[in-house]
């Protein structure tokens, strides 16, 4: 697969997805109309790369400093797409990236890791900027 690299935008999440190491993240804010379809595509595109590589390892980044309830719907497609992967033996690591004040994107990330039952889910608290 090659590699996708979308630039964010002020309302739009900046998308990495190296096929090549497996490693994959999400930054920036994610709320407008295309956000939805973005986050779709992002999940079709990781499930596609799932089923072809089995033996691989993957680890997904989130670093968003917003969302709206409709990516948050796309956001848990992802993560239960990653958990399961993990619950077919695959070394998967997901990372919620926050900021120390941002208390709100602090307990969406707590909330998701309680739904994770299989993928390794870390927690991680980036400086203040």
């Amino acid at each position: 697969m090659e590699n996708i690299e979308i630039a964010g935008t002020k309302t739009s999440p900046e998308i990495h997805m190296d096929f090549s190491t497996g490693v994959f993240r999400m930054s920036g804010e994610s709320y407008s109309e295309e956000s939805s379809q973005i986050l779709s595509d992002v999940c079709r595109n990781l499930e596609t790369y799932l089923a072809d590589n089995e033996a691989s390892t993957v680890e997904f980044s989130f670093a968003l400093q917003y969302f709206n309830s409709s990516s948050t719907r796309g956001i848990m497609r992802i993560v239960s797409t990653l958990d399961a992967a993990a619950g077919s033996g695959r070394s998967v690591v997901i990372n919620w990236h926050y900021r120390s004040f941002d208390e709100d994107l602090e307990e969406f990330g707590e909330e998701f890791g309680e739904d994770i039952e299989h993928a390794k889910f870390a927690m991680i608290e980036d400086p203040e900027s």
